[in-house]
Order: C-alpha cells, then sequence, then structure tokens
C-alpha cells in the first residue's frame, strides 16, 4: 500500500503531495486550477490541466467614480442606517466567493440580509387581533389549577402570542425591499417579490436538505445581486 503525504510551503505558495516515488506539486490559490505537475525522481515528465473561470460581469471604473466613491464607502462603514450589522453582512458576503458548495454560498447570501434586517412589529390590525386573543385566552386559563397540564400548555400558548406580535424574519426581509433610495413602487415591488422567493428556497433547502444544482446557482446569484442592491443603497444613504 502506497503512503501518502502532503506539505504546503507558506513562502513558495507550491502545494506538495508525495508517494515516496513522484511528487506532485500545484501553486496553491482561492481558484482550484486542478493541475498536477507529475515529476519522477529521474526528472521527466508532466501533466497538466486547466479550467475556465467565467466573468460575471465586467466594469471599468473612471478615477474620478473612484475617488467619489471611495469617501462614500468609509462613510458608511463608520455611519451606517444597519449599524454594526452591516459589518457582519459584509464579512458573510465577502465569505461567500471562497466557499466552494454552491448551497453553502446561497446559505451565506441569504444570512447575510437577515443579519440585515431589523425587528418591526406587526400592523395595528393584527396586534390588535392579537390582544383579543390574548384576554380570551387569560379567560380560559383562570379555569384551571395553575399546575394543571391544561394550564401549562395555555402559559406556554400565551408566549407564544407576544412572540407573534413581531413580524417573522421572511416579512422582515421583504421590508428591507420596501422602501430603498431612488427606487420607485413597482421596483420595490419586485424586489420584494423577489427577496421572499429567494427566502422560501433558502428554508426548502434548509427543512428538506435538497435543491438541484442548477436551481442553486441561480437562487446565488439571485441572492447576491439583492444583497448587493442593499449595500449599494446603503452608501447613497450615507451620503
Amino acid at each position: 500500500m502506497t503512503r501518502l503525504w502532503h506539505r504546503r510551503n507558506p513562502a513558495s505558495n507550491i502545494f506538495t503531495i508525495s508517494d515516496h516515488e513522484h511528487y506532485f506539486t500545484k501553486e496553491a490559490s482561492n481558484v482550484p486550477d486542478h493541475g498536477l505537475h507529475k515529476t519522477g525522481l529521474g526528472g521527466g515528465g508532466e501533466l497538466q490541466s486547466a479550467i475556465t473561470v467565467a466573468v460575471e460581469s465586467r466594469q471599468t471604473i473612471e478615477k474620478e467614480t473612484l475617488d467619489e466613491t471611495i469617501p462614500r464607502i468609509a462613510n458608511v462603514l463608520l455611519d451606517s442606517v444597519y449599524g454594526e450589522k452591516l459589518r457582519v453582512a459584509l464579512e458573510l458576503y465577502a465569505a461567500h466567493f471562497t466557499e466552494q458548495q454552491v448551497r453553502v454560498r446561497f446559505l451565506l447570501l441569504v444570512i447575510a440580509m437577515e443579519s440585515l434586517a431589523k425587528s418591526t412589529t406587526k400592523h395595528q390590525v393584527a396586534l390588535d387581533l392579537l390582544h383579543r386573543w390574548r384576554q380570551e385566552l387569560d379567560a380560559e386559563k383562570d379555569k384551571f389549577d395553575p399546575s394543571s397540564e391544561e394550564s401549562q400548555s395555555l402559559e406556554a400558548l400565551s408566549r407564544e402570542l407576544l412572540v407573534r406580535s413581531e413580524d417573522s424574519i421572511r416579512s422582515q426581509i421583504r421590508k428591507l425591499f420596501a422602501s430603498l433610495p431612488g427606487v420607485d413602487a413597482a421596483e420595490a415591488t419586485n424586489l420584494q417579490r423577489r427577496a421572499l422567493c429567494v427566502y422560501d428556497k433558502r428554508s426548502t433547502l434548509v427543512h428538506d436538505g435538497h435543491l438541484p444544482n442548477e436551481e442553486l446557482f441561480t437562487l446565488e446569484g439571485e441572492a447576491r445581486e439583492l444583497l448587493e442592491k442593499l449595500f449599494a443603497s446603503a452608501i447613497e444613504e450615507a451620503q
């Protein structure tokens, strides 16, 4: 049986694998090139391969635009409408670029959106209904001994009603896109629809454990575009 060992040389950024008869070396990189160079002890032979890197979009930024944009980015980092949440979202966004698994990249982007969501209460109509339910529930609780199983179950339900006064995370994510600066009503409605679709797919992936890879690649791009829209709007607001 052949035993393998591997070593990475930090100085040269070269990754080496050896079976004591041949050495395989490849340059370490965040983008795997799947290229291995095989050299026997006699010094002969080489095996190489290559991959194609698809560029999603390419933009040329003029110096004047860069000079104007950098201070705005600094301002949003110092004083954002999202507060410290923006830093968390940016770190998750950055992490998704080096993640190998598409499902994990997708989840990182959705979690980044979740981190920007703000706790909000439901509409007053819903709050009034919850108040009436709570009154009915309290009246029902009085019928049972506090130590009884019935009373304990009703108490748990009462606590759930308190939580229900706040919007769900799904609703909070939708509201992120409800009033972005420079976005008209039609576009805002479309952004909210897209955000809900992405979040619902996230729920499917987390609870069912699977989404087709082809769909995940599309969802990853959609989630990234939505998140970048939030970042761009934050920069606009920080002017």
